[in-house]
C-alpha cells in the first residue's frame, strides 16, 4: 500500500489555495497596463476548474469576451453557451478587472443577452377539458423562449415541424399515437438559430407504460338490495248455516290519510294592526337632493363611456413535468384492458452546434 507523505499533501494543498486564490490578482496584472489578453484567456483556461462556484459564472462570460478578443469564434461560441445556459447568464460584479475592461466586458455580455435565443422553460402541457381515459394522438409541449430565433424540432430521424419564434411562450405538438405500446424513452431535439448562432436543446420523453385490470372485471356487482315483502290482504269472511247466512265480514286496505297542508299567513308589516291596511308610503321619507342626482347621474354617464379593460380567459392548460393518461386499448385475443401511461419529460442543457 503506497503512503503519500505528509509533505506532498501539504504542498498540494498549498497548489490548491493559491490557483483558488490568487487568480484575480494574476487577471488584474494581465488585463491592467499589459493588456495581456492571451496570457489571461490561458490562466483562466488553465485554472477554471479550481475556481470557486460562486464565481464561475462571471468567469465563463470573461472568457467568452477574451475569446472574443483573440477572434477566436469557437471559443466564444463555447463560453457563452456555458454563460447562459449552464449559469443562466448571471449578473457578477467582475471586481478583479479593471474599470475599462469591466465596461467593455458587461457591454459584450449585454449584446449577447438582447440576441442569445435561452430557453427558460419546457413543460408538459394538459389541457384542462382533456378526457383522461383517451389515447393522445399527440403531446404538447411548452417552450418559453427568451429572444426571437429561428426553430426546428426533430427526433432521430425527422423533423417534424419548424418556422420562426417571437421572444415569449410557444407549444410544441409532437405526434405520439404510434409511441404508447411499450415503456420507452423519445429523444427529440429542439435547435434554435440566432444569427450564426445554432445551439441544440435535447428533450426526452420517458414513456412507462403498465397494464391495470379492467373496472369491468376487478368491481363485483353490487349485491342486490332485497326489501321486506309488504302484502296488503283484503277479503271477505262469511259464516253459514245451512242456507241461511249468519255473520260476514270484509277485510280492506288500511287507509293512509294524505298529508294535511295548513297555510300560515305571513307576519303583518311592523307597526300595524290586525285587521288594518298597511300605511302608504311617505314621499318624503324616499327623496333625493338635487345635487345627489346631479352627481349620479353624472357617474352612470362616465360609467358608459369608460373603456372597461377586457376580461381575461382562464388558462387551457396545466404546465407540469410529468402526467399521467389512461385508456383503453383491445386485447389481440378480444376484450379490452385498460392502460395508463405516464410521461416524464427530461430538458438537457443545450449544446452550441457548428452553422
Amino acid at each position: 500500500m503506497n503512503k503519500r507523505s505528509p509533505a506532498l499533501i501539504l504542498s498540494c494543498l498549498c497548489l490548491a489555495i493559491w490557483l483558488r486564490a490568487d487568480w484575480k490578482k494574476d487577471i488584474q496584472d494581465s488585463l491592467g497596463l499589459r493588456k495581456d489578453i492571451r496570457g489571461a484567456y490561458d490562466l483562466l483556461t488553465a485554472r477554471y476548474g479550481a475556481i470557486e462556484a460562486p464565481d464561475k459564472p462571471g468567469v465563463s462570460g470573461l472568457l467568452a469576451y477574451l475569446a472574443h478578443k483573440l477572434d477566436d469564434r469557437g471559443a466564444e461560441t463555447a463560453w457563452i453557451t456555458e454563460f447562459f445556459e449552464r449559469y443562466q447568464a448571471q449578473d457578477s460584479l467582475f471586481e478583479y478587472v479593471d474599470g475599462v475592461t469591466r465596461f467593455e466586458l458587461i457591454m459584450f455580455l449585454d449584446t449577447w443577452r438582447e440576441t442569445y435565443p435561452l430557453v427558460t422553460d419546457v413543460s408538459l402541457l394538459q389541457r384542462t377539458d382533456a378526457f383522461d381515459s383517451m389515447l393522445p394522438a399527440q403531446l404538447e409541449i411548452g417552450v418559453e423562449v427568451r429572444n426571437g430565433a429561428f426553430y426546428k424540432i426533430s427526433d432521430e430521424k425527422h423533423i417534424l415541424s419548424g418556422g420562426q419564434w417571437m421572444e415569449g411562450f410557444h407549444i410544441l405538438k409532437i405526434p405520439v399515437s404510434n409511441q404508447f405500446d411499450r415503456t420507452s424513452t423519445l429523444p427529440y431535439f429542439l435547435d434554435l438559430k440566432a444569427g450564426d448562432l445554432v445551439i441544440r436543446k435535447p428533450i426526452r420523453l420517458e414513456v412507462t407504460i403498465e397494464e391495470q385490470p379492467s373496472a369491468f372485471e376487478t368491481a363485483p356487482p353490487p349485491p342486490a338490495v332485497r326489501h321486506p315483502e309488504r302484502k296488503t290482504l283484503e277479503g271477505e269472511l262469511a259464516l253459514y248455516i245451512g242456507d241461511q247466512l249468519i255473520f260476514t265480514s270484509r277485510k280492506l286496505p288500511a287507509f293512509t290519510p294524505p298529508p294535511a297542508e295548513i297555510k300560515i299567513t305571513p307576519p303583518l308589516p311592523q307597526g300595524t294592526k290586525p285587521f288594518m291596511l298597511p300605511p302608504k308610503d311617505d314621499p318624503f321619507a324616499h327623496s333625493v337632493s338635487i345635487f345627489d342626482a346631479v352627481g349620479l347621474t353624472y357617474k352612470a354617464i362616465r360609467d358608459i363611456f369608460k373603456k372597461k379593460p377586457p376580461e381575461k380567459s382562464p388558462n387551457p392548460y396545466r404546465r407540469q413535468g410529468r402526467m399521467t393518461v389512461v385508456f383503453q386499448r383491445q386485447r389481440p385475443e378480444g376484450g379490452e384492458v385498460s392502460i395508463q401511461a405516464t410521461v416524464n419529460l427530461k430538458a438537457e442543457e443545450a449544446v452550441a452546434l457548428r452553422d
